[in-house]
C-alpha cells in the first residue's frame, strides 16, 4: 500500500532493491507512467525463468542491474531482458573508506579474541544457497 502512496506522488524514479519486488513496481507503474524504473539483482534468484508475474515485472523494467558478468548473462538467456536494458554493477568497496572513517575521527573496532595479528585478512560477504554451487578454493 505504501508503494502505491509513493506512486500518487509522481516519483522520478524508482529502484527496487531485489527482482521480486518488480510486480510492485509494475503494479505503481500502471498508477504512475511517467517514472523510470532500475530493478537490481543479486544472483540465485534470476539463474532459472522467473514465471509470471515476477518475469514478466522484471522485463519491463527500464533498466535491470546484475552484480557479475554471470549474472548478467543470466537475465540476458534465462530471463530474456533485453540485453540494452542490463547493465553489470559490480558490488565494491569504496577505495577511500579508510580516509572516510578516518575523516569521522571513530576507530575502528578492536579484533575479536584470538585474531591474528599480522598476515593479509580476506573478507568476502555473501550468501550461499546450495542452488549456486559454489566450490571453495583454499590458497
Amino acid at each position: 500500500m505504501a508503494a502505491l502512496r509513493a506512486a500518487w506522488r509522481n516519483p522520478a524514479l524508482v529502484i527496487a532493491l531485489h527482482p521480486h519486488l518488480s510486480p510492485v513496481v509494475q503494479i505503481m507503474k500502471a498508477r504512475a507512467r511517467k517514472f523510470r524504473s532500475i530493478v537490481f539483482t543479486h544472483g540465485v534468484e534470476v539463474w532459472q525463468p522467473l514465471g509470471w508475474p515476477r518475469g514478466a515485472a522484471l522485463r519491463s523494467a527500464d533498466m535491470v542491474i546484475g552484480p557479475s558478468a554471470d549474472t548478467v548473462q543470466h537475465l540476458i538467456s534465462r530471463q530474456h531482458i533485453p540485453p540494452g536494458k542490463v547493465q553489470r554493477l559490480p558490488w565494491g568497496l569504496d577505495p577511500e573508506f579508510e580516509a572516510r572513517i578516518a575523516a569521522t575521527g571513530r576507530h575502528a573496532p578492536a579484533p575479536p579474541p584470538g585474531f591474528p595479528p599480522n598476515g593479509n585478512i580476506i573478507l568476502a560477504v555473501g550468501r550461499w544457497d546450495s542452488a549456486e554451487n559454489i566450490r571453495v578454493l583454499t590458497l
